[in-house]
This record gives C-alpha cells, sequence and structure tokens, in this order.
C-alpha cells in the first residue's frame, strides 16, 4: 500500500513540473554561431576597390536583464528591437550606457563582409549588435559609406544548433561639416536664411571645381564655392574631398539687417584621417556623421554649433546734421514729399499775407468813416 502510495506522489509531482514548466524550458547552455552578413550599396574600404561591406567593425553587447525587465512591463522584446533599430548613434551610446549593457564580442567584417562570434542561446537571451565603424576610405574624409542599423538578437532561434545568420540593413552615414547660422538681438535669437560662407586654406578659396584659388573678392568671384545658410539656420558641405588638416570657414555676406562679426569670419574647421575614429570638429565642437543624409537628431539644439550675427543698430535720424536726434514718429501715414511741402508753405503764406492785407484795409476803412 505504502509503495502505491509513494508511487503517485512520484507520478503528481512529475505532472506538477511539467504543467509549471510548460513555456518556460530549461535554459541551454550551449553557444550558437552567429555570422553577420554585412551588406551596403556601395563602399571603398581602406582606399580599395571590395565587396560590400568589407573591414567593418561590429559590438555585441548582451540585453538579456533589459529584455526581461521590458518583457515583465509587457512590452515584448520585438517592439524594443524595432524602437532599437530607429535610434541614431548617439541614442544608442545613451541607451548602452543607462541599461549598463556589457560587451561580449568585438568583431571585424572580411574582404567578403562576413563575420562570426558565438553567444550563449539559452531561453530569453537577448543581445544588441551595433555597428561601431563603417568602412571608411581614407582618401576623403567626406566621402559617403553605410552603416548598418542597430539590431536585437534574441532566442530561442529556429534551427540555432545549425547557427544564425543575421543580413544586416545599411543605412547612408557620412561625414560632413555642418554649423547652425543665428541672428540675435538682446536675449532673442532665431536661425537666419541667406548667409554666404566660404572655406579658405592659407589664403586661397575652395573652387566649384575642388580647387584652391587666391582672390580679393570672394563673394563676387563665381568660382568660388559657396555655402548658404537655410530657413532653420542650416549650413553644409558634404561630398567634397577635403584633405585632413585645418581650414577656416569664412562668412562673406550676413543677412540685411546684421552685421558681420569676426567669429563669423574666423569659424575654425579641422578634417581628421577618414581612417580614423576622430571626428570632423567646427570651433573644437564634434561633429556627428549625417545618417540617411540628414543631420541627426537633436543636433540643431546644440547652441556650441551656432554662429550668431548681431542685428544692425539703427543710427537715429540727425535733421539738420546737428548731431543724433529723437526718432521721428509720423501719425498721419503720409509724409510729404520736398515739392508737396515747399506748395503747401507758399499757400500757407499767401492766405497769411491775403488776410493781412484785408484786414489792414478794413481797420482804415473804418477809420476814416470815423473822422467823419
Amino acid at each position: 500500500m505504502m509503495k502505491k502510495i509513494n508511487s503517485l506522489i512520484v507520478l503528481l509531482l512529475g505532472i506538477l513540473m511539467l504543467a509549471f514548466g510548460r513555456g518556460h524550458p530549461v535554459a541551454a547552455a550551449t553557444d550558437v554561431q552567429v555570422t553577420i552578413q554585412h551588406v551596403v550599396n556601395q563602399q571603398s574600404a581602406r582606399g580599395q576597390p571590395t565587396r560590400p561591406g568589407a573591414f567593418a567593425h561590429f559590438t555585441v553587447y548582451d540585453m538579456t536583464a533589459t529584455a526581461h525587465e521590458r518583457s515583465v512591463r509587457g512590452e515584448p522584446v520585438s517592439r524594443l528591437a524595432e524602437a532599437l533599430g530607429q535610434k541614431d548613434d548617439q541614442a544608442i551610446g545613451a541607451f548602452i550606457k543607462q541599461q549598463h549593457l556589457r560587451p561580449v564580442a568585438n568583431v571585424e567584417t572580411d574582404a567578403g563582409g562576413s563575420a562570426h562570434f558565438a553567444v550563449s542561446g539559452a531561453w530569453g537571451n537577448a543581445y544588441l549588435i551595433v555597428q561601431t565603424t563603417p568602412g571608411f576610405d581614407p582618401t576623403n574624409a567626406l566621402n559617403v559609406n553605410e552603416k548598418a542599423l542597430p539590431i536585437v538578437l534574441s532566442f530561442p532561434q529556429e534551427n540555432q544548433a545549425q547557427g544564425v545568420t543575421i543580413v544586416t540593413k545599411a543605412v547612408r552615414v557620412q561625414r560632413a561639416v555642418y554649423f547652425y547660422k543665428y541672428g540675435r538681438s538682446g536675449r532673442e535669437t532665431a536661425p537666419l536664411k541667406g548667409a554666404i560662407f566660404a572655406v579658405r586654406r592659407a589664403g586661397a578659396y575652395l573652387t566649384t571645381a575642388q580647387r584652391w584659388l587666391q582672390t580679393k573678392s570672394p563673394l563676387a568671384d563665381h568660382r568660388v564655392l559657396k555655402m548658404h545658410s537655410q530657413a532653420d539656420g542650416l549650413v553644409m558641405l558634404k561630398g567634397v574631398p577635403l584633405a585632413p588638416g585645418s581650414y577656416v570657414v569664412q562668412e562673406l555676406k550676413a543677412p540685411k539687417g546684421y552685421a558681420l562679426t569676426r567669429q563669423a569670419q574666423q569659424i575654425r574647421l579641422s578634417i581628421p584621417r577618414a581612417d580614423t575614429m576622430a571626428q570632423i570638429t567646427v570651433n573644437g565642437v564634434a561633429l556627428r556623421p549625417l545618417l540617411a543624409d540628414r543631420v541627426q537628431r537633436g543636433e540643431a539644439s546644440r547652441t556650441e554649433l551656432r554662429i550668431y550675427n548681431p542685428i544692425k543698430a539703427v543710427p537715429p535720424k540727425t535733421p539738420g546734421g546737428n548731431g543724433p536726434g529723437p526718432r521721428l514718429t509720423h501719425y498721419w501715414g503720409h509724409l510729404p514729399q520736398t515739392g508737396e511741402a515747399k506748395a503747401s508753405l507758399a499757400l500757407l503764406g499767401s492766405l497769411i499775407i491775403g488776410f493781412t492785407v484785408y484786414y489792414w484795409k478794413r481797420h482804415l476803412r473804418q477809420g476814416r468813416e470815423c473822422n467823419k
């Protein structure tokens, strides 16, 4: 009898373990081989024509704890992956720092655009894969490259024992020179459209033919390459091969009503080697590369990237040239021209003279009548 009871208890425990364990499989400690296939449209990596996606660096972060925490709050991994896939470099960097993500692998794609690493494929594990550097062309710091969007890899995966292959989705990434032109009136500031700039080096100006020209009239010289500030104040130079070194961006003409400043005529520009992690700087401020031909979100709000023009002071009118006088205010909405003013004065003078003559004659007539 006791043996039957013990057998029944064991059977019940087994059923309970199966019931509670269903949907929560035991984590497997087996590593999964992961292959990244980095695909871009065109690329010249390390100065040599190669197959797309070559020599790009990727870092793999363990995101398991973050994924579990979001899952408890009802946010599936797929939604987190979609949100991270739309973030730019700065936002991804902030996310990694905020979540204290730990790197578990650093890999570089080979000449064929492939990279390999291994991670634990235990149930519920999740990893964030971020491309840290594209394959830059060292001959042109402003050349167009392409960069993979962040990828989230979560387990389990179908047939993961045979390995997992991830094909990246790349967007255009390009180093560019940019800053923002703003006007200032007291404490008020606003973007300025229509300011004109040129790039200068050792007394010569960059031309539209990508040569250097010495000229005393860079604004009037049509050969000089000019940049114009847009409605949001953005001034940008991209796609022009600038060798590593130091340059000056000079404002040639301020928008109407605004004054040129020394700062606006001496904007310091530094171009690093393209095959380094260094960034282009404007007045010592590092510029993030363009993504999909656009300035990354948040750059426009960086006040250190703004070049200001003060509004011109309006000199007071000086009637008669006897020194500054008060500003004149006209209440009739019509300012008479010179000829009109002379005619009005002549008419007024004639009326006064006529009235005086009439009054004088009347006075004489009354005096004569009294004498009679």
